[in-house]
């Protein structure tokens, strides 16, 4: 009796593509059943349906069935296979020898990883059964090929080819291993000449050959479609998928009329994650055309899409939460933040929304999340250091000085605290305050240029003009290109009425900056007021020329 090989019709498509791992010469088995058979399930039935799986081992690819939508039982003979009952969900497990099961009612049969576990005999009868009820059946087996038998892995059996009757393979002698079935020494791998003629004799009419043929570390492996008259080309979702990535492309070039045509007869998307960048498209070209209740119906979807996926995700969903507060739904706004807040315990992850909030001003998610560090990570000095200078960044210096004021009663000479507090008493206008925390920093770390820096600007504040000229030139010593000092240390002079060395000092300031507008025109205030001054001589003492 012949068969219909229908070879041409499944071949899945780019299979190799953007999967870690899978362009090896021997790649990863899992994620190729795994992609293979999510393929074929769309190709069986886009509707779902009653899905049975002969010898569901560890229950992974019943998982699949299920998520894809189909109502699952998954038979297995080994108790310790079954998975726990809080990972099952929907799937209904049978413990049971898959020979003695009933198999009739279901619409599709799922036969993953069970047909090579057993003798030819048991093979023959599970595959007639399978025949007469007429539904589509998803098969994978190992199938013998000699080029691909990794001798390393088997021993003289996967080479020696013998012949059962009209059908040739290799005999596996399995033993009681944890995967093989119960009861069952030895198994029968067939040629792929051999499973074809086994298909045709058991009572199939239609067989697709499904490309690629991937390995196991035993050898050959391929899955086949059997009972399907005609397996779809391209699946109604996959069409679908195809325009959303052609509206996506067209909105990225500005095309909006062109997008919305074809948006207008897309079937709506569920919440999933894939479905992210086909939404935020659809929220730009909405948005572009003024429909701002649709592209806030939009932004829900997207925020709904992310929120189930861990912190990870939280800059969008902050991002989420700043159209809510632009279109003015408040109550949405805050929910979306509560999402955000609530989940947050990655201190990098803080760290970066935190930075990313200050660059797109919004003060109030910073103090949010700055919050949140201050009572999950109280301990943490260096976490401590970046909310005081975050809370700094965004002007609030009270908070910083509370920060700062809190790390040092733990750690007294933490000199980087101590600038912190310098720098927050300062901005608050506490120069005395501000002068004794610089000073202790100072004494604590000499190397750091920037705290007597800043000690050198409060000195000035504070009209201690001849501290600021004794620090300003010690670090000058050190450091005789630093633009800010040169500057520093000419105001003082000023002050002290040296104004001609206050001018050399003013103009190599200009000189090492020469696009601070600032220091340029203080040289020239001064060349200016000394021209003055030098206009008045001589003295009024002195005699009339």
């Amino acid at each position: 009796m012949e068969i219909c090989v229908l070879n041409s019709q499944v071949s899945v498509p780019d299979l190799l593509q953007n999967e870690p791992g899978l362009r090896e010469s021997r790649p990863h088995q899992g994620a190729v059943r795994d992609r293979i058979f999510r393929y074929l399930l769309a190709r069986v039935s886009n509707d779902g349906g009653r899905l049975v799986d002969l010898g569901a081992g560890f229950g992974l690819l019943a998982k699949i069935a299920r998520d894809e939508g189909y109502a699952v039982t998954a038979v297995d003979a080994r108790a310790e296979r079954k998975p726990p009952e809080g990972e099952l969900g929907s799937i209904r497990w049978v413990q049971t020898d898959v020979r003695e099961f009933d198999i009739s009612g279901f619409e599709i049969i799922a036969c993953p990883g069970l047909l090579y576990h057993f003798d030819l005999d048991d093979q023959m009868r599970i595959l007639e059964r399978c025949a007469r009820a007429g539904v589509p059946v998803i098969l994978d087996t190992q199938v013998h090929v000699d080029r691909l038998v990794p001798a390393a892995q088997t021993g003289d059996w996967a080479r020696k080819l013998v012949a059962r009757g009209p059908y040739e393979g290799v005999v596996d002698p399995e033993g009681d291993t944890s995967m093989a079935w119960i009861g069952n020494a030895e198994s029968f791998w067939p040629t792929e000449e051999s499973i074809l003629r086994m298909f045709a004799d058991a009572g199939f009419r239609k067989a697709a050959i499904v490309d690629p043929l991937f390995t196991s570390k035993f050898g050959g492996r391929r899955f086949f479609l059997l009972n399907c008259e005609n397996p779809a080309e391209e699946t109604p979702a996959e069409t679908a998928q195809r325009d959303r990535k052609h509206m996506t492309n067209l909105v990225k070039q500005g095309q909006f009329d062109e997008a919305r045509e074809i948006f207008e007869h897309l079937p709506p998307t569920f919440a999933k994650v894939a479905d992210w960048t086909y939404l935020q498209a659809v929220l730009q070209m909405q948005s572009h055309f003024g429909e701002q209740e649709k592209a806030a119906a939009t932004m829900l979807q997207l925020r709904d899409c992310l929120q189930d996926f861990g912190e990870a995700y939280s800059e969008f969903m902050l991002k989420s939460a700043r159209y809510f507060d632009s279109v003015g739904n408040l109550a949405e706004a805050e929910k979306t933040r509560e999402q955000v807040f609530e989940r947050l315990s990655n201190p990098a992850l803080m760290r970066y929304l935190i930075l990313r909030s200050i660059k797109t001003e919004a003060p109030d998610d910073v103090r949010r999340i700055l919050g949140r560090i201050e009572s999950r990570f109280g301990d943490d000095l260096d976490l401590r250091e970046f909310a005081a200078q975050s809370y700094q960044q965004i002007g609030d210096f009270g908070a910083a000085e509370r920060i700062c004021r809190t790390a040092l009663e733990r750690e007294p000479q933490n000199a980087v605290m101590l600038a912190s507090l310098g720098y927050a008493m300062f901005s608050q206008d506490k120069h005395e305050e501000a002068a004794s925390a610089f000073e202790r920093a100072c004494a604590l770390d000499p190397t750091d240029a920037k705290i007597p820096e800043r000690l050198i600007s409060v000195y000035l504040k504070l009209r201690r003009f001849e501290e600021a000229e004794r620090h300003a030139r010690a670090l000058l010593s050190v450091s005789p290109d630093n633009s800010r000092v040169h500057f520093y240390l000419a105001s003082a002079l000023k002050q002290t009425k040296r104004r001609q060395e206050a001018l050399e000092y003013a103009r190599r300031a200009a000189e090492l900056e020469p696009d601070n507008e600032r220091y340029r025109k203080y040289a020239d205030d001064l060349t200016r007021l000394l021209a003055k001054s030098a206009g008045k001589l001589p003295s009024s003492g002195a005699a009339a020329p």
